[in-house]
């Protein structure tokens, strides 16, 4: 006679961060097997969940935000979570909003800086997009951070993101 065996879970907790209309909401949609929001679209945070594999499962965590960024806050926030993962997500499409992005980095980098992070270049579909090599270029993004062309609503594009942080998560625990 067959015994079940019980296989512990790893839950991994990763936060996408980035402006409003940045495509995080559709990002974690179009890869979490499950969505919700806790309060409200407009005040709360939303929530994604994926079930890698048989021990791992992935929790995806997006922050309110909107058009207007406010720093201290977003500072706040970082400083006072602790995960093993962030994804960063830039709209291609909005280098005007650049230097407001990349202080989210900064400052996942200034709390956290051994803390693996990925950036997520959206909207590559759109023909005024910057790629993602002239984000980091311009913005002078260090190479130890992987700066990945992004297509929101594409499953495709969005798993390679989420490899790419989860192979520097697990390189940084080994």
């Amino acid at each position: 006679m067959a015994t079940a065996t019980q296989v512990d879970v790893t839950i991994l907790e990763v936060i996408v961060i980035g402006l409003g209309g940045a495509g995080k909401t559709t990002l974690m949609r179009s890869i979490s097997q499950q969505s919700q929001w806790s309060d409200s679209p407009q005040r709360g945070w939303h929530s994604g969940r994926l079930m890698v594999d048989d021990s791992l499962m992935l929790n995806f965590l997006e922050p309110p935000a909107n058009r207007s960024f406010d720093f201290l806050w977003m500072r706040e926030l970082i400083g006072s979570v602790d995960v093993p993962g962030y994804i960063v997500v830039f709209d291609a499409t909005a280098p005007e909003y650049f230097g407001e992005a990349i202080s989210i980095l900064q400052t996942i980098r200034a709390y956290h800086e051994e803390t693996p992070c990925v950036v997520a270049v959206n909207k590559q579909d759109h023909p005024d997009a910057w790629s993602a090599n002239d984000v980091r270029i311009g913005l002078g993004i260090p190479d130890d951070i992987p700066v990945l062309p992004c297509i929101a609503h594409r499953a495709d594009t969005v798993r390679e993101v989420v490899l790419q942080l989860l192979y520097r998560i697990f390189d940084t625990y080994q």
